[in-house]
């Protein structure tokens, strides 16, 4: 379902972003911006505005792309991942009493500046968890708070990848035949 998503929001943006290029391009074109006429080329007026509209349109993508590219280099990305530990794929399920060893894959990159305090982890509530202790981990009842700034070096690019093992306890009599999926936030300071 978050991939779903993930693809439909690209998807959305990438035409919010044809559509207001292409909106630019016309109000360019109608007050009379003209490269062709710039150039003094002796074209039709349908030639000329095609080659105008090219143009723009391709100046303007290059630009929103630079844009885009350097603000998604000055953005931290953390993406997290559960994992069987058995055969390290994202199937998990629990049916029976024993514990489930999982992993837990944290992806942390980008500049140092804008690295939150903590990632919060948010299991569902039929889970119950148990971790190893650690210094940099605090549990709760199903919440997993890891502090980011233990998991990172002193770089100020960062590009880090680390995996917590954790075993997971199905806490109701009842099956769940729903996959186990985690979702997380970023705390920062205030």
């Amino acid at each position: 379902m978050l991939n779903k998503r993930k693809s439909v929001k690209r998807e959305i943006l990438t035409n919010i972003k044809s559509v207001s290029i292409l909106i630019i391009v016309i109000i360019l074109l109608y007050n009379g911006w003209s490269i062709t006429k710039l150039l003094n080329s002796e074209l039709t007026d349908e030639l000329a505005w095609a080659i105008d509209f090219g143009v723009y349109n391709a100046v303007l993508g290059i630009l929103y792309s630079a844009i885009h590219y350097h603000y998604l280099k000055n953005k931290i990305l953390i993406k997290t991942e559960l994992l069987n530990k058995k055969d390290e794929s994202n199937s998990i399920t629990l049916d029976n009493e024993q514990p489930e060893s999982i992993i837990l894959k944290i992806y942390i990159e980008g500049k140092k500046r804008h690295i939150p305090e903590n990632i919060k982890v948010v299991f569902p509530h039929w889970v119950d968890i148990q971790l190893k202790p650690q210094r940099y981990i605090k549990e709760e009842r199903n919440t997993v708070l890891i502090d980011v700034n233990y998991l990172i070096d002193n770089r100020n690019t960062i590009e880090s990848t680390n995996k917590i093992t954790i075993d997971l306890i199905r806490v109701t009599d009842e099956t769940n035949k729903e996959n186990v999926k985690p979702w997380h936030e970023l705390v920062y300071l205030d």
